[in-house]
């Protein structure tokens, strides 16, 4: 079962009405003219509701930001086809890969906050802020719901010399620089886990980068690295291409038999869950009708059989609650890197 801390966001809504009362018939008109702006206000408000209530009215689309076949991709189809029926709508995927996930993103944070243009994501784009002058930050964003957590192993190719974690650590201590490794993006949370990881067991390691996990595992099985990070792990496990030493994320697979960083006594990783995100702005009403669709989705028996045969698990984490996580990661990064820097 994952593990998620709650949160609480306090809003404030401060409403100061000035009115100034006049004698005769001046007194008469200016509450009038009070009522009046009352009622137009009224309506104004009733009108934009009943446009959100009446939401969504056309095709949605979301962006797929790490390429057809990954995790990510697999998974946020599997999703759309289950909003469709929820929602009563057509619901597009568009492949916006590249720099990690932060193309689709920056094209998001240019989009209107109307709900028709939404992407799926990781936390990838988001901690990349910390390391990159990129055209958006945090806080441009709504951040919706998450659909699912990802189990995110480090892994070997199954004739590899080393048997487990403790194996590999031994022989790149003896062999500085020597191993070789990569994950979905220099900026994900279980790469930078797993390079504190090496970094605490004294270990020399050549990160090798590749645009998604999809990418990396491929390198792995082709022998070009000695050692990958990626949640696209399901199909090379059950054909027996690949051996899981670790878990780089907080949480490890309850039926895979491999220790998470933190029980080896590392720094223990992020939890690594994907969700849908929107432009900052988005209408509450439109947040949640969204969130209310996904929460249903996720519970939906062909969506769970689905996620799992991908060793992936279906998880609703709704809206102020997600946004307080992934901020909250972000400034662990930045917190991490500072200190990196300091050294």
């Amino acid at each position: 079962m994952i593990k998620q801390s709650s949160s609480l966001l306090l809003r404030v809504c401060l409403l100061t009405f000035f009115a100034f009362l006049l004698t005769g018939c001046g007194g008469q008109n200016a509450s009038e003219t009070a009522s009046d702006e009352e009622t137009t206000n009224a309506s104004e408000g009733d009108q934009e509701s009943n446009e959100n209530s009446s939401y969504p009215e056309k095709p949605i689309t979301i962006y797929s930001l790490f390429g057809s076949g990954g995790a990510v991709d697999q998974s946020v189809r599997l999703l759309a086809d289950e909003l469709e029926t929820i929602l009563d709508t057509e619901v597009n995927i568009e492949i916006l890969e590249g720099a990690g996930g932060s193309v689709a993103i920056t094209q998001l944070s240019n989009e209107e906050p109307d709900g028709y243009t939404l992407s799926a994501f990781a936390n990838t784009p988001f901690l990349a802020t910390q390391t990159e002058d990129l055209e958006y930050k945090v806080d441009d964003f709504t951040f919706v719901s998450s659909y699912v957590y990802a189990y995110h192993p480090l892994m070997v190719s199954s004739d590899s010399q080393w048997e487990n974690i403790d194996e590999l650590i031994e022989w790149a201590k003896d062999n500085p620089g020597k191993l070789t490794w990569s994950g979905g993006s220099p900026q994900s949370p279980t790469t930078i886990t797993t390079q504190i990881m090496f970094d605490e067991a004294g270990v020399e390691a050549e990160y090798v980068p590749y645009d998604g996990g999809n990418e990396a595992m491929t390198a792995l099985m082709g022998g070009h690295l000695d050692a990958a990070i990626a949640a696209d792990y399901a199909g090379p496990l059950e054909a027996g291409d690949v051996r899981l030493l670790a878990e780089a994320s907080g949480e490890s697979d309850p039926d895979m038999d491999i220790p998470t960083y933190g029980e080896l006594g590392y720094s223990e990783g992020f939890l690594q869950q994907y969700g849908i995100v929107a432009p900052e702005g988005l209408p509450s009403e439109i947040t949640q009708t969204l969130n209310d669709a996904i929460a249903e989705a996720v519970q939906q028996d062909d969506y769970v059989e689905a996620i799992e045969n991908m060793e992936l698990e279906p998880l609703h984490i709704g809206s102020e609650e997600l946004g307080t996580q992934i901020r909250k990661e972000v400034e662990t990064v930045g917190e991490f890197l500072e200190d990196e820097g300091n050294e």
